[in-house]
């Protein structure tokens, strides 16, 4: 629309100034126009200046304010990210910490810790994540664990809640990196 107002007003005041002959302008123009004084055309001219500008300032205006609504997302999205990742990270450490009273056999693995280690752990994961994490978390029968003999286990409660808390924590170093590597830094 603009762009056909410069040039229509532009052909009205390249022929209104006079660079052509008299004839060809006569020829070429609407009566009406050729009425025209040419300080109106200026004024034209310059509010269809006026209307541009405007329109630029408004059409990068709203650039501007998708373009930072867009930023404000992402580092909203990243801070989000990072937030779960330590939670991740924190249940990671806490699940090597109850792994290293299992290998202790001085006493019964702790099955009440574990279990409400667990259930933090599902929670969280209900609450903050898609459940497609849930379902890998508690997935843990196809990930291997080593023989109770190589670990040097006797007791096989022991060696049971620490194979289970081996591969629920091998889950959630496998979310940590998932929030890592998708660009969170």
């Amino acid at each position: 629309m603009v762009g056909t107002a410069w040039l229509g007003i532009g052909m009205f005041l390249v022929i209104r100034s006079r660079f052509f002959p008299v004839a060809w302008q006569q020829q070429t123009t609407i009566p009406i126009v050729s009425e025209i004084s040419l300080p109106w055309w200026i004024g034209v001219f310059i509010c269809l200046i006026f209307v541009a500008i405007l329109e630029g300032s408004f059409r990068t205006n709203a650039e501007m304010i998708v373009r930072i609504a867009e930023l404000e997302s992402r580092f909203m999205n990243r801070d989000q990210r990072r937030e779960i990742r330590d939670a991740l990270s924190n249940f990671l450490v806490q699940g090597q910490r109850l792994m290293g009273l299992c290998e202790n056999e001085s006493g019964p693995p702790p099955d009440e810790q574990i279990g409400e280690w667990e259930t933090r752990v599902e929670k969280y994961l209900r609450q903050k994540l898609e459940p497609s994490y849930l379902a890998r978390y508690q997935t843990i029968s196809v990930l291997p664990n080593p023989p109770k003999e190589a670990t040097g286990m006797r007791s096989e409660l022991s060696y049971e809640a620490w194979a289970r808390l081996r591969a629920r924590t091998t889950r959630l170093h496998e979310f940590i990196v998932d929030f890592t590597r998708d660009g969170i830094g």
